[in-house]
Order: C-alpha cells, then sequence, then structure tokens
C-alpha cells in the first residue's frame, strides 16, 4: 500500500488564483494558476521543471471582492520545496520566503502582461 504523508505545516486552499513566476535566465515569465493556497506557500502546474532550493518571484492575483480596491497581487520571493511530474508537465510546490501586497501601480516591469483569466 502505497501512503503519501503531507508535511506541510499550514492548511492549504484550494483556490485557482492567476500567478506569474520570474526567474533570471528564463526567456519570458511564466504565467500559471495556483492549485493551492497557504499563509506560507502555493503549488502550481508549470510546462518547464525546476529545482527544490530554486528562488522564483511570485506575483498572484488575489480575487476582485477579497481586498478593498482591486486589482490588488500577493507579491513574493518563492522558494521551490517539491517538484513531481504530471502527465502535461510540473506540479511544483514553493514557500513564500517574503511577501507583500501590491496594487497595479507597484507590479514590477517583468509582471506588467496581462494575467490570464482564472480557470473555472
Amino acid at each position: 500500500m502505497n501512503v503519501m504523508v503531507d508535511r506541510r505545516k499550514k492548511r492549504r486552499f484550494e483556490i485557482n488564483l492567476p500567478l506569474i513566476l520570474n526567474q533570471p535566465g528564463l526567456p519570458a515569465p511564466l504565467h500559471t494558476h495556483t492549485i493551492d493556497l497557504s499563509t506560507s506557500g502555493f503549488s502550481c502546474a508549470v510546462n518547464q521543471p525546476f529545482s527544490p532550493g530554486d528562488i522564483l518571484n511570485a506575483l498572484i492575483q488575489l480575487p476582485e471582492g477579497l481586498v478593498a480596491a482591486p486589482p490588488r497581487y500577493i507579491s513574493g520571493v518563492a522558494e521551490v520545496t517539491r517538484v513531481s511530474m504530471t502527465g502535461s508537465g510540473f506540479l511544483i510546490g514553493c514557500l513564500l520566503r517574503e511577501s507583500t501586497i501590491l496594487d497595479m501601480s507597484a507590479l514590477p516591469d517583468w509582471a506588467r502582461r496581462p494575467f490570464p483569466a482564472a480557470a473555472r
């Protein structure tokens, strides 16, 4: 019998939010969506491999109505903590090392391309 042990310390919420990941050396930022989110990190699907320990810039768009004046974003430095292969790419888990809330006027230059619509 194969039993998976959940090593995460924080409760995770399944939520699909637009996400942009950037890393020096990438040809362009990756546009994807969160699969789940906690106060300390997130997981998402990507189409290229990363390794545990890789450091990424992450920008998560918060849903309208959740905060006072949309759009708002969680901006942070994320460390890849786990990687698994899927049928169409990779699933990565990331720990948010530093984060803050930004509005549209404070977005970094690499994230100025429009966010993808949230998947339903």
